[in-house]
């Protein structure tokens, strides 16, 4: 959503590419600088649609690079997603915030309405709640006189005439879907017994894996199942992830997945429902299953 006028000033496609390179380390795609052109360009809302793990978010930072003090406010439905987009800003350099029901303190506020972020992210139930402490964010024309655009991660595509849509194919070539038959009973989860090959022994190989479930107790009971053909010193490094988990435990657990390389592992896999999987960027996962 783009917050500006239509303005004239705006960078070459070759311009973006550019800087981009030399400010965040990524030479972008002819799709990303265009994405980039039409929030800078303002007027008309974007609607960027493109695979998973092609580069979405970097289109978010972009126009930050053309738009001297501007902010972007990103509204993002999961709270970790917001910290993982200001840990990966900090990398690069620049102030973000992430702001959820244990961060909107008045301090952090002040901070936003100060100008001392050039990205804030948000969930939509802080944002736009009624009588809400963020109203007052939406109320500071400093704050919003500087706002490039706001945009709604993971959001449903708006169906409106002046919309611009950049719909790219979500195929992946190097991921193969298949679907199996149960053949044992649901309650054993004994189909899931792949995942520790049979005969298994410490220190060979598990491929990383995440395994969703639409219910909670479901995924404990599997875990607890999965958990059972390993050995007694190897059995934490299942875990299931939920929502009626700490947010720091929630934290914890996908820096440690995100992180462990080819060498031992803390984790070898995740019983999860959707609080985890959605925009969580990990490259090295092999195996997913949909139970």
């Amino acid at each position: 959503m783009t917050q500006n006028p239509p303005r004239e000033d705006l960078p070459t496609i070759g311009g973006i590419r550019q800087r981009t390179l030399e400010s965040l380390g990524h030479r972008p795609c002819l799709w990303q600088c265009e994405s980039t052109l039409a929030i800078l360009k303002g007027g008309r809302d974007v609607v960027c649609i493109s695979g998973t793990g092609s580069g979405k978010t970097l289109t978010f930072w972009m126009p930050l690079l053309f738009r001297d003090g501007g902010i972007q406010v990103v509204i993002t439905p999961l709270n970790i997603l917001g910290e993982q987009n200001r840990r990966q800003l900090q990398r690069l350099g620049i102030s973000a915030i992430a702001i959820n029901g244990d961060t909107a303190t008045p301090e952090n506020l002040q901070e936003i309405m100060d100008l001392k972020h050039r990205v804030v992210v948000v969930n939509p139930e802080i944002a736009f709640k009624d009588g809400g402490s963020f109203g007052r964010v939406w109320k500071n024309q400093a704050f919003t006189s500087k706002i490039i655009s706001i945009i709604w991660d993971e959001g449903h595509c708006v169906n409106r005439a002046t919309v611009k849509i950049i719909h790219r194919s979500n195929d992946r070539p190097n991921i193969y879907l298949t679907v199996q038959k149960i053949r044992h009973s649901l309650t054993s989860f004994k189909d899931l017994d792949f995942l520790i090959p049979q005969g298994w022994k410490p220190g060979e190989r598990i491929p990383k894996f995440l395994v969703f479930f639409d219910n909670i107790t479901e995924s404990i009971k599997a875990a607890k199942a999965l958990k059972a053909r390993l050995p007694l010193q190897e059995q934490s490094k299942i875990k299931w992830f939920n929502s009626d988990d700490t947010p720091e435990l929630r934290e914890y657990l996908t820096e440690v997945f995100r992180e462990q390389g080819e060498g031992p592992r803390v984790l070898y896999g995740l019983y999860c429902t959707d609080s985890f999987g959605m925009g969580v960027d990990i490259a090295d996962i092999e195996i997913v299953v949909q139970w």
